[in-house]
């Protein structure tokens, strides 16, 4: 007598499929989906700050990385702005720098801080040597705007003046520079930012120019009292980096 055998259903690969399958993995509660959101999120934050240099949160802390990155001592911050934002000097003139900018002093020196692209966070920081008295820096890689009058503005490359004597309350600024083989001379408008800081709007060359095309040239500064009273006169040289 035969015996029928019980069909086992189909054989081959259906088969094996069938008969093997992997952990499941557990589904997530509403609590366990916020989680997950959040560190993707987190992930995605991060690849975008990286992306963008690392940025923090303030142009003075961008500063204070800078400084450690070149294993130089802390400065004191004597000057702050951020780019393409309106700020007023002493006399009430509407100013705005290009770029975001920030100089400190040392004991021998004056560090200035910027970003080398018109976006972006500071990544650059350049020194210059500290004189006894008002000390230059060039900042030639930024533009200045600022209103003469209403309805008017005037486009410059900036100066930057530290160590100004608080007792000056008006100044005139002479600028001459030997540039692709010209010379230029220049009467500068001088504008007082408080805290011993002023700035220099010095016209900038009708052709192209180099970021650091008024560096090397001379200068003479003289400022005066509220009485009109000469206060100094000091001539020197606008410096290179050091």
């Amino acid at each position: 007598m035969r015996e029928h055998k019980a069909n086992a259903g189909p054989a081959g690969p259906e088969a094996s499929k069938k008969g093997w399958e992997g952990p499941s993995l557990p589904r997530l509660g509403r609590k366990g989906k916020i989680v997950r959101n959040l560190l993707l999120t987190a992930v995605f934050a991060a690849c975008i700050w990286g992306q963008y240099g690392c940025p923090l949160p303030t142009a003075e802390l961008n500063f204070r990385r800078l400084e450690r990155q070149y294993f130089m001592e802390p400065s004191q911050i004597v000057f702050t702005q951020s780019g393409e934002r309106d700020f007023q000097a002493e006399d009430g003139t509407w100013l705005t720098l290009s770029r975001t900018a920030v100089a400190g002093v040392g004991e021998e020196w004056v560090a200035l801080g910027y970003n080398q692209r018109a976006e972006g966070p500071m990544n650059a920081l350049d020194y210059f040597p500290l004189e006894e008295g008002p000390s230059p820096v060039p900042m030639g890689s930024m533009t200045l705007w600022w209103v003469p009058r209403p309805g008017e503005t005037a486009v410059s490359s900036p100066l930057l003046l530290v160590q100004m004597p608080e007792e000056a309350v008006s100044g005139e600024l002479e600028v001459e520079v030997t540039y692709r083989d010209r010379e230029v001379h220049q009467d500068c408008p001088l504008f007082d930012l408080g805290g011993g800081v002023w700035l220099g709007a010095v016209d900038t060359p009708e052709e192209g120019y180099a970021p650091d095309w008024m560096e090397g040239g001379s200068y003479c500064l003289r400022l005066y009292d509220a009485q009109g009273a000469l206060l100094l006169e000091q001539q020197g040289i606008i410096p290179e980096p050091l």
